[in-house]
C-alpha cells in the first residue's frame, strides 16, 4: 500500500507540514543522518543532544531555523 492510497497526495504533503520528529542522540552519527532524511521529507524537527551541544546547534542552522529546534537533556 502506498501513501498515496492512504493519506491521498495532498493530505500527506499537509501531515508532513504539522508533524515533529524528535530525534534523540541527533547530534551524530545515525541521529543526524535520520534528523536530515525526516527533514527532507518535509516534517519538523527537534535535534536532541547530551553533551555535542555544537554538534546539535550546526545541525539545526542547516535544517533551518523554520523546521528545527534544539534539545538538551
Amino acid at each position: 500500500m502506498t501513501e498515496k492510497d492512504l493519506w491521498g497526495t495532498d493530505n500527506m504533503k499537509q501531515q508532513r507540514q504539522t508533524r515533529v520528529a524528535l530525534i534523540t542522540g541527533a547530534s551524530g552519527g545515525m541521529g543526524q543522518a535520520i534528523a536530515r532524511r525526516l527533514h527532507h521529507e518535509g516534517l519538523r524537527v527537534a535535534v536532541h543532544y547530551h553533551q555535542a551541544q555544537e554538534k546539535a546547534q550546526h545541525l539545526v542552522e542547516e535544517l533551518s531555523v523554520n523546521n528545527a529546534a534544539k534539545f538538551q537533556a
